[in-house]
């Protein structure tokens, strides 16, 4: 047991924003971990807070042989391997109430190691750690927008009982960190965290209060009473004393010197940032609102529609949502129009949707209707091919917590006619509009998604899986066509090198298939896509250009290994490496597959997009071009080829 005392200050470049106090009881139990109970707690009038926050759960304790530094995990001075990780210099020896300290440098062995450089003290005969003086070595990087991170680490240990038992336990803990965070043309200003913690009135193998460790007890508690009655921090030696400038700040800040006036962003984007001060801000209470206007713009441009001009004007009523759709198109001179509704309740939702229009054939791709647009008004082959579909879904979806999984089941009613080819869109000819199947579809619908660990997958790594069953029969809500079709795709990051860094070295990959029976309507079919324009992003075959493959069935792997900045700090390069610049591998390899028969029929309407091989290739990215942005170089392995894209960095 011992009472913990932690005050953080916060800075920016012209003085003190902001100030936080906490005082608390602070209880620890080697199998039980943590517990703590808050007695007091001050802030400076700009803090709005409504957490309590914890002591002694703010403080480091150098002491460990991993210490986690923003999800980094340092290697300690003190860690089993710490003599193969620092070369350790004597600095020097001094005295301590008659006994010798020896002062120690640590330094990493290797530039690349996740470690600290500092300074550490040993006290004789017992070769306890009483001191260590610390900060990351310069293998802790960070991706952009952090341009630089900062920091210094002090902490003392002393004896706790003090005798001979060997228990040296932290008694404070000093924090300093400067962080610059910015992109070209936007920036903050440079923010200063300090903080300094004490922990006195050490008990050990003291009886600890059964309350605390109940099960589902919570790891942090108050003591409303001592909350309430106030006057804690200011007994004499229950606070580590303030500084003119902090006691100044602490009496003078208000409310209106919020955090946003603070660090209000700079630079020639910044006027494009909407940055609101507390009082100006709609409370944000967690709650859905009960009552919601909202309207998005539908606009695209492609080679059946020409322009397609259109709105989705929707409205929320507590748990219903109805939504619409208007849209005009320039080249067919007709209207699509739909709406859907939905109703949300605790254990999932409800849906009803009715379409009328254009649409996508094959399976659901990388790409959006609006994203392939401008490539198209420039003379670029238009990437999709297009039937007109008119379609009632309903949808009924729930999640299942404990499995991390969203289960769908739902029931299509579909009328597919192919559409011609439009008038000239932009300054080339387009290619012909192949047809669709001709008929209705009536099928029922079953969809999981299973997501790991929450990640997007676009700027970061994915764990998750997706299984799509469609079963399509004729009869079933009028349906001509008798098809089964399972589809699928696993996406898995795995880290590899370097797992201690913030950012390890990472392998991702993209498993993706389509297995299919009966007669499958070609809208129905599977799509590989490729790049799109010069855009290559991961999960696309980079050596494909201007439309996806095709086919009934489908299998495609896609990988990549990031090696982030290791290459540049390698050769010494670190000015590239603190910017963020590093380097990534990749490759794909798949290919769709059509019934030899049902192909000759297919090419006898127009060309199908099919390639009877599997396709290989390889590609090697430089990553952090103007901090979002990379260059991929593809070499397609299995005919000649090399293609030159751009895509967006993996971040994280």
């Amino acid at each position: 047991r011992a009472e913990a005392y932690t005050r953080f200050v916060l800075r920016n470049d012209t003085g003190i924003v902001s100030i936080i106090e906490s005082l608390s009881d602070a209880f620890w139990d080697r199998k039980r971990g943590l517990r703590e109970v808050v007695k007091a707690r001050r802030l400076t009038a700009n803090m709005k807070l409504d957490d309590l926050l914890p002591a002694a759960g703010e403080v480091l304790n150098l002491y460990d042989d991993d210490i986690e530094i923003n999800d980094a995990h340092l290697v300690g001075p003190t860690h089993p391997k710490a003599l193969s990780t620092y070369t350790v210099t004597l600095a020097g020896r001094r005295s301590l109430d008659g006994r010798t300290v020896f002062d120690l440098d640590l330094t990493p062995k290797s530039k690349l190691a996740t470690a600290f450089v500092g300074r550490i003290s040993i006290l004789d005969g017992v070769f306890a750690m009483i001191a260590a003086d610390l900060r990351p070595s310069a293998a802790l990087l960070y991706p952009p927008p952090i341009n630089a991170f900062d920091a210094e680490y002090h902490q003392q240990f002393r004896d706790a009982d003090g005798d001979t038992t060997g228990a040296y336990l932290p008694v404070d803990f000093r924090f300093t960190a400067s962080v610059d965070i910015g992109l070209p043309g936007l920036t903050i200003p440079t923010i200063h965290l300090d903080q300094i913690s004490r922990l006195t009135a050490y008990t050990l193998n003291v009886p600890l209060p059964d309350s605390l460790y109940k099960p589902g007890a919570a790891h942090l508690v108050a003591d409303s009473a001592s909350l309430k009655r106030g006057g804690l921090l200011a007994v004499a030696g229950a606070t580590v004393p303030l500084s003119a400038a902090e006691q100044t700040a602490l009496a003078s800040i208000d409310s209106t010197q919020t955090l946003e006036r603070a660090f209000k962003p700079r630079g020639a984007l910044a006027r494009f940032i909407d940055v609101r001060d507390d009082d100006n801000s709609p409370r944000r209470t967690g709650k859905p609102r009960p009552f919601g206007l909202g309207i998005k713009p539908d606009v695209w441009a492609n080679r059946v529609d020409g322009y397609h001009l259109g709105a989705r004007p929707s409205l929320t009523v507590k748990r219903v949502k109805l939504t619409g759709l208007a849209a005009y198109n320039t080249s067919r001179e007709r209207g699509d129009y739909g709406g859907s509704a939905s109703f949300r309740s605790k254990r999932g939702v409800a849906s009803l949707e009715f379409r009328t229009g254009s649409e996508r054939t094959g399976s659901a791709s990388f790409y959006s209707p609006l994203f392939v647009s401008p490539l198209v008004l420039v003379g670029a082959a238009d990437y999709f091919n297009y039937g007109h579909d008119e379609r009632w879904t309903s949808d009924v979806s729930r999640p299942f917590a404990r499995l991390r999984t969203t289960a769908t089941l739902g029931l299509t009613r579909e009328t597919w006619r192919s559409l011609g080819q439009t008038k000239k869109l932009g300054p080339s000819d387009q290619r012909p509009n192949p047809p669709v199947d001709d008929g209705r579809i009536g099928a029922v619908r079953f969809e999981t998604a299973t997501v790991f660990d929450g990640s997007t997958g676009l700027v970061s790594g994915a764990r998750q899986i997706t299984l799509r069953f469609e079963r399509g029969a004729s009869g079933l809500l009028g349906g001509d066509f008798d098809f089964t079709k399972l589809e699928g795709a696993v996406d898995w990051r795995f880290e590899t090198l370097f797992r201690r860094r913030f950012l390890p070295n990472a392998l991702d990959l993209r498993l993706v298939g389509q297995l299919s029976g009966g007669y499958l309507p070609r809208q129905r079919f599977a799509l590989l896509d490729g790049a799109l324009g010069p855009a290559t992003p991961f999960g696309t075959f980079h050596s494909r250009r201007l439309n996806p493959v095709e086919g009934e069935q489908s299998v495609a792997l896609f990988w990549e290994h990031h090696f982030r900045t290791i290459p540049f700090e390698l050769l010494g390069l670190r000015g590239l490496a603190k910017r963020g610049y590093g380097i990534t591998l990749g490759g794909a390899s798949g290919r769709t597959w059509i019934n030899p028969n049902r192909l000759k029929a297919l090419n006898l309407a127009g060309p199908v997009a099919y390639d009877d091989h599997v396709r290989h290739e390889l590609t090697l990215s430089l990553n952090g071009l103007f901090g979002l942005a990379r260059l991929d170089l593809t070499r397609r392995l299995d005919r000649p080829g090399t293609t030159v894209g751009v895509s967006v960095s993996r971040l994280f």
